[in-house]
């Protein structure tokens, strides 16, 4: 069922063209130098049917030209941030909802359901985690650490990480107690460790405001 859709500073998308679909929106798309990874959109989409979470908002910053979380989420509200001021004229065109800014400082005047947070600054992770309300998920990857940041903050849990299935176009859900990831901070070591691996995708949730 499609959700009103009252967004500022956005184009409102074509008819059955919201999250892409239409061959003339991929056409203009990719003419905008907008793009998405496959496998990003596979591990969005197995944390939706695995998680099952509220997304009635969707805030991902630090979004660049990239588009799979628009694409995995079409009935939800996505709020692309980016600073680059292009990007954000990009997505604007094909009636992305998309602001540019800084993560540090914008406000998009609602608590968000889902945080989709991949490779950002990691002096740049405590404002959009913020965002999040009570119950809410963080997706993030460990690239730059953004994992080990979430993780130093009291307010979430980690519920588990997204895991690609060696030599299989498949993904698995492993879990992983509060303990060992309060023993992998108190070492002051990334999650970059033996346990885990740079394409590992970890889930928080917020328990508390």
């Amino acid at each position: 069922m499609s959700k009103e859709k009252d967004f500022s500073n956005s184009v409102e998308p074509k008819a059955g063209e919201w999250g892409g679909g239409s061959e003339t929106f991929e056409r203009e798309a990719h003419e905008l130098g907008i793009t998405y990874d496959k496998g990003f959109l596979k591990q969005l989409s197995f944390f939706k049917e695995r998680i099952k979470p509220k997304d009635n908002v969707v805030y991902y910053p630090f979004c660049s030209t990239f588009d799979g979380v628009a694409k995995a989420f079409p009935w939800s509200r996505v709020i692309h941030l980016d600073l680059e001021k292009n990007a954000v004229i990009a997505l604007n065109k094909v009636g992305y909802e998309a602001h540019q800014g800084s993560a540090a400082d914008f406000d998009p005047g609602v608590k968000v359901d889902i945080l989709i947070l991949m490779n950002p600054r990691p002096d740049l992770v405590k404002k959009p985690a913020d965002l999040v309300q009570k119950g809410g998920y963080v997706f993030c990857n460990g690239y730059t650490g953004a994992s080990t940041d979430i993780a130093n903050l009291d307010k979430f849990k980690l519920v588990g990480i997204i895991r690609e299935v060696p030599d299989k176009d498949d993904y698995q859900f492993k879990f992983e107690s509060l303990n060992i990831q309060r023993e992998i901070l108190r070492k002051k070591i990334s999650f970059l460790v033996e346990d885990t691996n740079s394409n590992d995708i970890f889930i928080y949730q917020k328990i508390d405001d």
